[in-house]
């Protein structure tokens, strides 16, 4: 155990973040149209950048109905793959997409993941 395993294994996700870990989820989350606003986060955990984008995303309060997932990039490359398919938002790291209603209405990555990128997205 290493001191990078202290921020890069699984337990250091925030806990209101769900791990999607196949395609089919991805494909099942993204066909939902329930009217919600899904926040997904794309991570890798070998970029100080991603690193601190996550640190950020453990401090910050997601609204209300808002679901929030997150994608491990180098577990789930494939995932990874596909979200950037579906969603037409060319693959970053660390990346926020926001998704309502079957379209992306924001993404931002690196410095833009932030909760401001959230919460401007809410009203569209």
């Amino acid at each position: 155990m290493g001191f990078w395993n202290n921020f890069t294994s699984a337990s250091s996700i925030p806990e209101a973040w769900n791990s999607i870990q196949l395609v089919d989820q991805l494909n099942a989350i993204l066909a939902e149209n329930d009217g919600k606003t899904k926040v997904f986060f794309k991570h890798s955990t070998r970029c100080g950048i991603s690193l601190a984008a996550m640190s950020r995303l453990k401090s910050m309060e997601l609204p209300q109905g808002a679901e929030s997932y997150y994608i491990d990039l180098l577990e789930h490359r494939d995932v990874s793959n596909a979200i950037e398919q579906k969603t037409n938002v060319v693959h970053q790291s660390p990346q926020l997409i926001v998704w309502k209603d079957g379209r992306v209405i924001g993404h931002g990555s690196h410095d833009r993941v932030s909760q401001e990128l959230i919460k401007s997205n809410l009203s569209l």
